[in-house]
């Protein structure tokens, strides 16, 4: 899908809160490619929304418990592994929520999948410091992954009233 500014006329263009052509343009797309991919993704049926909950629940407990001389060793910025596992723990209390098809409004349901993760963040890394296989135990990266958590779970609030909004 491509546009310009010749193939648009000017009553055409449409204003988002305030915004000028070019990004409304890009506003006006994200908005409606992205609700097609978001029904698929609330589709699946819970079966299947649990099989991946557990895969990925068992890709984390693999990699924060592999051996360091079995991790690769990739130059990176200092830190950026509290980025990793705030990412890592973003998906997992978003497919916490997605696999247990909670409501956004359901606050105890969302604490409770908060304090899951955030358990299972803290279980890993004690199984670090037990194992003695090069990993240790850090706070730092408890408390991205607490972070991560709370950011997941406000993804799912979002998308799951961005779905529930065009559903009616």
């Amino acid at each position: 899908m491509c546009s310009d500014d010749r193939s648009i006329q000017p009553s055409q263009k449409e204003d988002y809160h305030g915004l000028e052509w070019p990004y409304s343009s890009f506003i006006s797309l994200y908005t409606h490619t992205s609700l097609p991919v978001i029904r698929f993704f609330f589709s699946f049926k819970p079966g299947l929304r649990i099989a991946i909950v557990l895969v990925y629940l068992a890709i984390i407990a693999m990699l924060s418990l592999l051996p360091a001389y079995d991790l690769p060793t990739i130059p990176l910025f200092t830190g950026a592994d509290k980025i990793i596992h705030f990412c890592m723990y973003c998906g997992l209390s978003f497919l916490f929520c997605w696999g247990a098809s909670v409501s956004p409004r359901h606050v105890r349901s969302l604490l409770f999948i908060l304090a899951g993760s955030f358990l299972w963040g803290a279980l890993m890394e004690v199984l670090q410091r037990a194992m003695h296989l090069g990993r240790s135990f850090e706070v730092a990266d408890m408390v991205a992954n607490f972070a991560g958590a709370a950011a997941g779970l406000l993804v799912y609030r979002f998308f799951e009233r961005k779905k529930r909004k065009e559903t009616g």
